[in-house]
């Protein structure tokens, strides 16, 4: 008995072999891509917390430094010697500018 195969079921056989490597492959490219990914996420969920925590700490700052800007102006109405009341309230409307733009960030009191 001889074992006569065709050419043209060498080539199915070949072009089946090299169909499975290119999808092992595939899966392994995938599998690394899917990793990384994962790798990058907890990166970047990391980097995120610090920046809520610095963003709630300087609202936080700013809160307390417009109350206290409040209450010496209420001592002070007029200001003191080389700080006018106006330059405090243009530093009060500041400080409450960028409070309102930090009132996006979602803090834990």
């Amino acid at each position: 008995m001889t074992n006569d195969v065709s050419p043209t079921q060498k080539a199915l056989k070949q072009l089946t072999r090299w169909t499975v490597v290119l999808y092992l492959l595939l899966a392994f490219v995938a599998g690394g891509a899917f990793i990384a990914r994962q790798s990058d996420l907890s990166r970047v969920e990391a980097q995120s917390s610090r920046n809520v925590a610095a963003f709630c700490a300087l609202r936080g700052d700013l809160e307390r430094r417009i109350r206290e800007s409040q209450r010496f102006l209420d001592e002070h109405p007029n200001g003191i010697p080389g700080i006018p009341p106006e330059q405090i309230r243009d530093g009060l409307r500041a400080q409450r500018q960028t409070v309102r733009a930090l009132s996006v960030v979602v803090c834990s009191d």
